[in-house]
């Protein structure tokens, strides 16, 4: 398990974090950009473990679902602002259209 993975974290934590571990969030900071150049308002992470992925959304309607209630304890913790779910990435259990951007990151090597 990384090493936020226990604690809930604040803003310059997961700045000093990234920094250490640029090449693997930067893909997160492309998804950010297209989500502000696109205006959305809702995002669902599909797969999103812990939830560190989801920190660059506050403000948004945010969403994460993943199949481990473990990590999703550990979710719910660190990140209150966001909404999750354990739930298979096969079947998700939303309606067509019910955000605005949906993603995932390192999650198809596991189906």
């Amino acid at each position: 398990m990384g090493e936020l993975a226990s604690k809930k974290i604040s803003e310059q934590d997961w700045v000093e974090y990234t920094q250490r571990n640029e090449d693997a969030f930067r893909c997160v900071g492309i998804i950010n950009d297209i989500v502000k150049e696109l205006q959305c308002k809702s995002v669902l992470e599909v797969g999103c473990n812990v939830g560190n992925n989801l920190f660059y959304f506050r403000g948004l309607a945010v969403h994460g679902i993943d199949a481990s209630e473990y990590a999703i304890n550990l979710a719910r913790k660190k990140y209150p602002f966001v909404v999750f779910r354990v739930e298979q990435a096969q079947k998700l259990p939303y309606e067509d259209k019910s955000f605005d951007f949906v993603f995932t990151r390192g999650v198809m090597i596991h189906i």
